[in-house]
């Protein structure tokens, strides 16, 4: 046995170790900004599609406000509601024009979801 070595002395090493990674552990990492979902295509955003992305769409207006512009729904059917309701909300966002058709692109998307 090595006489400069101490039990007592590597318990305490020990224990102060463990006790800083339960300090670091313990510590609230900051909350994380959700990333949008990728944009699917605009192929999926047309009159007589039927899609999830259709309802994804529908209900990130209604909870961003555009609940309004619906009768029923968001569901899964591309209708003249959902057209209306994204382009309402392109307009709010100052867009004019071909940017406010009522059909999502990658921006509105990406806007619609952050």
């Amino acid at each position: 046995m090595d006489p400069s070595f101490s039990m007592s002395a590597f318990r305490r090493d020990v224990a102060a170790r463990l006790d800083a990674d339960q300090d670091q552990e313990e510590k609230p990492k900051p909350p994380t900004k959700p990333t949008p979902p990728p944009f699917p295509g605009a192929g999926w955003f047309r009159p007589g599609a039927k899609n999830i992305h259709v309802t994804a769409l529908g209900k990130q207006l209604v909870a961003r406000g555009y609940g309004r512009y619906y009768s029923q729904g968001p569901g899964p059917s591309w209708t003249n509601s959902d057209r209306t309701a994204v382009r309402a909300y392109q307009t709010a966002q100052g867009w004019k024009g071909a940017d406010a058709d009522g059909y999502p692109g990658p921006s509105t998307w990406s806007r619609l979801f952050s």
